[in-house]
């Protein structure tokens, strides 16, 4: 008898490909997953299912929160001028606010200075050495004033106010040096007694 001949037939089946889309918010995420199911020792079938997932791009908008009113903090600085007492702080008070509204690009504002604090800062001397020349010298300063306040902006207008605007508003009336010396003058205009010594500030908002 003679030999008879065998053939084996591979039977492959593939699975597919099955795309699934996965949106999740603020997040890109690209990720490929393979998974090889190994052959049966009785079969000649290997099954292979390949997943994937696309990026997915999504756009988060930060909405800023529009309100009548809005609360600035902030810090004002005033070189060469001792603590105030009351008829100068209203003073302070009131000038301040006109220098705000007068340089704000909105005519629709009324501003209030709330939780008004002050830290005064008394001369200081401080010794420079000059090394080359053997010799050292003396520099004078007055001190200055540090005054902490809220700002309370408000507006009529119906569009209402972010916090950022607020912000802008309340920095508007020292956001240069020439802002800040006319701030200066009109201190020096309403009590020269208190304020006449001033010649220079810091504003931080």
């Amino acid at each position: 008898m003679e030999p008879v001949a065998t053939t084996t037939d591979a039977t492959t089946t593939t699975v597919a490909d099955t795309t699934t889309t996965s949106t999740e918010a603020s997040t890109t995420t690209a990720m490929i997953t393979t998974t090889t199911i190994a052959p049966d020792i009785t079969t000649t079938t290997a099954t292979t299912t390949t997943s994937t997932v696309p990026a997915t791009t999504s756009s988060t908008t930060t909405t800023e929160t529009l309100s009548q009113k809005q609360i600035v903090p902030s810090s004002m600085t005033l070189y060469n001028v001792g603590e105030l007492d009351s008829t100068a702080l209203n003073k302070w008070r009131t000038k301040t606010i006109q220098q705000i509204i007068t340089h704000s690009e909105d005519e629709d504002i009324t501003v209030t200075l709330d939780n008004v604090s002050q830290v005064a800062v008394g001369r200081r001397f401080l010794r420079q050495q000059q090394e080359e020349q053997q010799h050292s010298r003396i520099l004078a300063d007055d001190g200055y004033l540090k005054i902490d306040f809220d700002a309370l902006v408000e507006t009529e207008s119906n569009g209402g106010l972010t916090e950022q605007d607020a912000d802008d508003i309340v920095a508007s009336g020292f956001s240069t040096a020439a802002f800040q010396t006319e701030y200066i003058y009109l201190l020096k205009s309403a009590d020269s007694a208190t304020f006449g010594d001033i010649d220079r500030m810091i504003m931080v908002v």
